[in-house]
């Protein structure tokens, strides 16, 4: 990691880049996203910087660099702007998108906490049933938000009425976005944000582990 500090300070971004790329296995999968996406953001590609930075916290990276940075491409991306949601819909995959960062795990962990409170003065089997069955409801709706299938566009691109050309546009869908899609194949499905609701090309997404 001396190579790429030393190519990142003197502000050769593209040696640097290469260095990071070699050293993948060598670091935490956040701080190599981390890396990688402030390396993208000197390089003048916001769009995989922000790629990126996500991919950094949702592994758990925490570092307050990583938050600011992210800020700063998602201004300059003007995404806050193209993701505000239009439709309950909107609300409710953006709030399981903040929610997967821990607070459903936390959610959980409260949850045994009260059950077992509530155990040690009423020892009764329901009570221990209900308890696991409520502590497990977080986590399983967790594991279902991880599995939407998520990516970031790193291009503009038509979104169509139909998985083709042949069908009618509507409109364009800009670089940077964060997309939750139908998983299909060469087209997939925008289901979130709802403003850009149709199909796009499997192309220049960039998938979101």
């Amino acid at each position: 990691m001396k190579t790429f500090q030393g190519f990142y300070a003197s502000g050769d971004y593209a040696n640097a880049l290469l260095e990071l790329e070699k050293s993948k296995d060598q670091l935490s999968a956040g701080v190599w996203h981390f890396n990688m996406g402030t390396v993208k953001a000197k390089l003048g590609q916001p769009a995989e910087a922000r790629y990126h930075f996500l991919e950094s916290r949702w592994s758990g990276f925490t570092d307050e660099r990583l938050a600011n940075n992210l800020s700063l491409v998602e201004d300059t991306l003007e995404v806050t702007k193209l993701e505000k949601p239009l439709e309950i819909a909107d609300y409710a995959i953006k709030f399981g998108l903040w929610a997967q960062n821990g607070f459903f795990t936390m959610l959980s962990l409260v949850v045994l906490l009260f059950g077992f409170l509530i155990l040690r003065r009423q020892k009764k089997y329901s009570i221990l049933i209900l308890t696991a069955f409520l502590a497990a409801l977080p986590l399983g709706v967790n594991w279902w938000v991880k599995s939407w299938h998520k990516a970031v566009t790193l291009s503009t691109q038509q979104v169509q009425d139909g998985p083709s050309v042949i069908f009618g546009s509507r409109g364009e869908l800009p670089p940077g976005v964060m997309v939750v899609t139908k998983k299909s194949g060469e087209w997939v499905e925008v289901i979130f944000p709802s403003r850009f609701r149709g199909w796009i090309k499997n192309a220049s997404l960039k998938e979101l582990e």
